[in-house]
């Protein structure tokens, strides 16, 4: 088996749009490292990134020779209930093997460094591109591919098929698994309200994983910006909640390498949240007032994008800290009196 020293595979930035209140994201982002809370001591065995509509690389899973799993599901948007963060888990015996033999046979099947879709296709729906670092006798060769399973080349499927690949099998399970991640809850009162009655809503941020996790605070105005959001809509789809507010500072400027006295000084409005441990962030506009009908669903986003470098970020607070966008959902309706 062919293998390569451990290493990071350079990504682009990542700017998310806080259109409004953070209601929607920027498509064609990058994605970017950031400080991995788990791992092992040995070589790298296979790397998968994964692109949707909405960044270059938001979702990575890494797999070592002796079985060790680390996915990254930050610099992107989870929806409703999905974490956002860091994730392991351990592959072993037979299973361990079996993907060992499928790397070892695609990295001498004498792939093209990048496929695309037949002509007259196009994926619609899901993740539309994977790149696999495979061992080569260099270090490693990348390999750009569909990723739909009737698109990709014949000698990844084993690895990477939407249903049964190896690879994704195993992503799928290491998810289930959150070392330091996060995931946004909307709480209301209750589910049934009249027209001018207030809103009681709740945005609730918790920590999922064994591990704690650094999370920005509204306090932040340095080292990250971002956003919390409600939007409601009609029975015809009209918007008709839309309440939210940013903090921070300059979302849309390349991550700065080196951490500045400043945002040394704004480190302390970084929270560090314990397993379990929830932060409900302030809403810090006056009480939302529900002037429609809404029938079926409430929206809630948060946003958090990080101006700095997160591997700088995370150092510096002894957590790795969250970057990206979660969405939740709550049924709701309203009526008139």
């Amino acid at each position: 088996m062919l293998h390569w020293p451990t290493g990071r595979v350079p990504r682009g930035f990542c700017s998310w749009s806080l259109l409004a209140v953070t209601v929607a994201a920027c498509a064609g982002c990058g994605g970017t490292d950031s400080r991995q809370p788990t791992g092992g001591d040995s070589v790298v065995l296979v790397r998968l990134r994964i692109q949707n509509q909405l960044g270059e690389a938001p979702t990575r899973i890494e797999v070592r020779e002796d079985g060790a799993t680390e996915v990254t599901n930050v610099d992107t948007w989870v929806s409703s209930g999905e974490p956002l963060g860091w994730f392991g888990t351990t592959l072993s015996g037979a299973r361990l093997r079996a993907l060992k033999a499928a790397v070892d046979r695609a990295a001498h099947a004498g792939l093209k460094e990048q496929y695309g879709y037949p002509q007259g296709s196009w994926p619609w729906e899901g993740p539309w591109l994977y790149w696999i670092d495979l061992p080569s006798e260099g270090g490693s060769r990348t390999v750009e591919f569909p990723g739909r399973t009737d698109a990709m080349p014949e000698a990844l499927r084993p690895l990477c098929a939407e249903e049964d690949g190896l690879l994704i099998r195993h992503l799928r399970e290491a998810m289930r698994r959150p070392t330091s991640a996060v995931v946004l809850a909307l709480r209301l009162g209750k589910s049934s309200y009249t027209v001018s009655e207030p809103l009681d809503a709740r945005l609730v941020v918790r920590a999922v994983g064994t591990e704690p996790v650094a999370f920005a605070s509204v306090r932040c105005r340095e080292v990250v910006a971002g956003g919390l959001g409600l939007i409601g809509r009609t029975a015809t789809h009209r918007e008709v909640i839309r309440e939210g507010f940013a903090f921070g500072g300059r979302p849309f400027e390349p991550r700065l390498p080196a951490l500045t006295e400043a945002a040394r000084a704004d480190l302390d409005h970084v929270l560090i949240l314990e397993p379990e441990q929830e932060y409900v962030p302030p809403f810090p506009r006056s009480t939302v007032i529900l002037t429609h009908p809404v029938h079926h669903r409430l929206g809630a986003v948060v946003t958090v994008e990080a101006r700095y470098d997160l591997d700088a970020l995370s150092e510096a607070l002894s957590a790795p800290l969250i970057s990206g966008t979660m969405w939740d959902w709550a049924e709701i309706d309203v009526h008139r009196p």
